[in-house]
């Protein structure tokens, strides 16, 4: 079905609905299939240069940047997060900031980060109880998976870890978040 409607939005020329769709491809390809399936990437980062606008280009930076994580290039994808972390930031965006906080503690905990892992996800679980938007089911999956990585590294040093992440604002959840992913990005 997502190929139909890739094909189908390539064939109206309408940029948005492709870089929407390729969006939730890669997500797909995240949760069912497989990450090594995953073409699209530069066809995504393309069109949401074209396109312009800060939400999307916040997105389709973050959703390539856990690809790379999933395919061991921290390093590419420490670059891509913190990017969508600081558009997140400058436009104010508390849900999405959520989920890119998710995605950054996913990132630090494979990058041998747990402690600033755990603090970040405390603090993307805080973000989405302050705005009463629970994680949705696509994200679910992700943000289980993450917490559970970081338990098994902390132990019984986890909660202490998470309940200081519960007292961060969004900014300075982001902030830090941008503080531990730029010092690969340098």
């Amino acid at each position: 079905m997502i190929d139909t409607d890739v094909a189908r939005f390539r064939a109206a020329e309408d940029p948005v609905g492709l870089a929407l769709t390729l969006i939730f491809d890669i997500l797909w390809h995240l949760q069912y299939g497989s990450v090594d399936a995953i073409g699209t990437v530069p066809e995504l980062l393309a069109l949401s240069d074209q396109i312009g606008a800060p939400q999307l280009v916040a997105h389709a930076s973050e959703v390539p940047g856990v690809v790379l994580w999933f395919q061991d290039d921290l390093d590419g994808s420490a670059v891509m997060l913190n990017k969508a972390a600081g558009i997140y930031q400058d436009i104010r965006n508390q849900q999405c900031a959520g989920h890119c906080l998710e995605n950054i503690a996913g990132w630090a905990q494979r990058a041998g980060r747990a402690e600033a892992a755990a603090a970040i996800l405390g603090s993307a679980s805080a973000l989405r109880e302050d705005t009463g938007i629970p994680t949705p089911r696509y994200e679910t999956f992700l943000f289980e998976q993450i917490r559970e990585a970081i338990r098994d590294d902390l132990g019984d040093d986890f909660h202490a870890v998470w309940d200081r992440g519960l007292e961060l604002s969004m900014e300075s959840a982001l902030e830090y978040a941008q503080e531990i992913t730029s010092a690969v990005v340098r």
